[in-house]
């Protein structure tokens, strides 16, 4: 929050231990060191970054103990994500689920 007070976005990468080889090598790490987090840092350009769409709290905030969905609740808080969705994918899921994880692994269905 200080740094984006002071104009300077941040990202964290997410996929830094799922593709460590690729990150040991390009931060030139020793060869035991093994990252496990990255958060890049930086002043914005002229175009100010959109903001993506959130899921609603009642999905994610609970009070005093974690709540289960269900899933119905599980389909209504996927919705809009799922109306993207493209049935007709390279990685041959069948559903947005799926797909993210392929995409993930990078690998298709047919070769798990």
């Amino acid at each position: 929050m200080a740094a984006e007070s002071l104009g300077i976005g941040s990202c964290y990468i997410g996929d830094i231990m799922e593709n460590y080889e690729k990150h040991q090598k390009l931060l030139s790490l020793p060869e035991w060191t093994f990252p496990i987090a990255m958060l890049v840092m930086g002043y914005y350009t002229d175009k100010q970054p959109v903001v993506k769409p959130r899921f609603d709290k009642e999905y994610i905030v609970f009070q005093d103990s974690y709540r289960r969905l269900d899933d119905r609740e599980l389909e209504d808080m996927f919705a809009e994500k799922s109306k993207k969705y493209n049935p007709d994918n390279s990685y041959k899921a069948a559903n947005l689920g799926q797909f993210m994880y392929a995409k993930k692994t990078a690998q298709t269905l047919a070769e798990r």
